[in-house]
């Protein structure tokens, strides 16, 4: 890992500044999965797969969706469950991301739930969820 000095006389990190140049977020960058933010309803989901990963690793992966109150949320796209894919396999009620294949429930937060058939909800593992935010009329996530 090398570090680099600016025009200015600021150093750098010059690895960070590869991945960022190659389209992988840093956790302190923030990337852009939709231009257009209000091409996501509320209740919709949409997936975001990174277009150009660093060499020998997956391309990172997000579902992105839109609560009934209209706030907009970015997690892992796979249920830890049974790993169904949340964007094929996942609906959105009201505040929460539901997959489907069992019916865990996941909150804004990630914390992960199961309601029984008594309707008690019971704690299951939560799942991964990244800050996201609207700005500029698009949905930027951080990963």
């Amino acid at each position: 890992m090398g570090t680099d000095t600016t025009e200015n006389g600021a150093t750098e990190n010059s690895t960070d500044k590869n991945k960022v140049e190659n389209g992988m977020a840093e956790s302190n960058n923030w990337v852009c999965v939709l231009e257009d933010s209000s091409q996501l309803k509320p209740l919709q989901i949409m997936e975001w797969v990174e277009s150009n990963p660093a060499a020998g690793r997956p391309p990172k992966e997000v579902v992105v969706w839109r609560s009934e109150s209209g706030e907009v949320c970015a997690m892992e796209p796979r249920c830890p469950h049974q790993w169904s894919h949340l964007g094929n396999e996942g609906l959105v009620v009201g505040e929460e991301m539901i997959c489907v294949t069992h019916f865990w429930a996941f909150e804004k937060n990630g914390c992960g739930w199961k309601e029984n058939e008594a309707g008690r909800r019971d704690r299951k593992s939560d799942i991964e969820v990244f800050p996201c935010k609207e700005e500029d009329g698009g949905i930027f996530v951080q990963l």
